[in-house]
């Protein structure tokens, strides 16, 4: 009876230990997965930051062109007007 039992207790612990083990594991796992959810969010972060400068340089970039055509049309104006005028 005595052996029935030191198999049980075994058995038991093992089990005990296993559970144990598997425990950690799932802890490292979420520990992982929430690492993995913040850079994530991070990396979106820094895109809707990249998208926004990019969006805001071609407005720039825009409205320097048309500050250009403009100078280039009031200056071409210029020229055509001393030049009928002489």
């Amino acid at each position: 009876m005595s052996d029935i039992i030191d198999v049980v207790c075994g058995s038991v612990e093992e089990e005990v230990a296993g559970r144990a083990s598997l425990q950690k594991q799932i802890r490292e796992v979420e520990s992982q997965k929430q690492e993995i959810a913040e850079d994530l969010e991070s990396e979106r972060e820094a895109r809707n930051k990249a998208d926004k400068q990019k969006r805001d340089l071609a407005e720039v970039c825009y409205l320097l062109l048309v500050c250009i055509v403009v100078f280039y049309l009031h200056r071409n104006e210029n020229v055509i007007f001393n030049f009928l005028t002489i």
